[in-house]
């Protein structure tokens, strides 16, 4: 079903406070890294829904058009890494380095960023160990804060994209920065 293009614009700039509302509850949960780290995912994943809003300003009325942003509304793969476009509008990357060496450039550190939520959420078998493992166990404070600056430096170039919107009344930039979403 299509969104009004008034409901989008308020899409947008909702999804991206609310993100910005999980990292900074991650960030005050990082005595406890496994809560924090997923936290901070769940914020990722909203950054990445803001531009599957802003992108859907783009779209026709057609319901046929719409399965687009439909099929990507519940897919946690897709938003988690739709947030790292916007690097293409700013490229600067905050990036740190883990004792062990490690890059942390904003790619997960278990393979995919929703297995990387789960790590942080669920009590996982091993089946190496043939035991259990709770979240405290499997993540450590690194991982936690890596995912903390990732969410950090793509938030703040998605609220100061919102900020710019905003500034139109008749909410003119809405309609040019769609096109660059999608």
């Amino acid at each position: 079903e299509p969104i009004p293009f008034e409901s989008l614009c308020e899409g947008y700039r909702l999804t991206v406070l609310n993100a910005f509302d999980l990292l900074m509850a991650s960030l005050r949960l990082m005595d406890q890294p496994s809560v924090g780290l997923a936290v901070a995912e769940l914020g990722q994943e909203e950054l990445g829904k803001s531009l599957s809003i802003l992108a859907a300003i783009t779209l026709p009325a057609d319901p046929e058009a719409w399965r687009w942003f439909w099929s990507g509304w519940r897919d946690h793969t897709l938003k988690a890494q739709r947030a790292f476009l916007y690097e293409l509008i700013s490229p600067i990357r905050l990036e740190g380095q883990a004792p062990d060496g490690t890059r942390l450039a904003g790619a997960s550190l278990r393979g995919s960023l929703p297995v990387e939520k789960e790590a942080g959420f669920y009590i996982a078998y091993d089946p190496k160990l043939a035991r259990f493992v709770s979240p405290a166990d499997a993540v450590g404070p690194v991982e936690a804060y890596h995912r903390g600056l990732t969410v950090l430096y793509l938030g703040l170039t998605a609220r100061a994209v919102a900020q710019t919107m905003e500034k139109q009344s008749d909410r003119s930039w809405y309609r040019l920065f769609g096109p660059v979403a999608f």
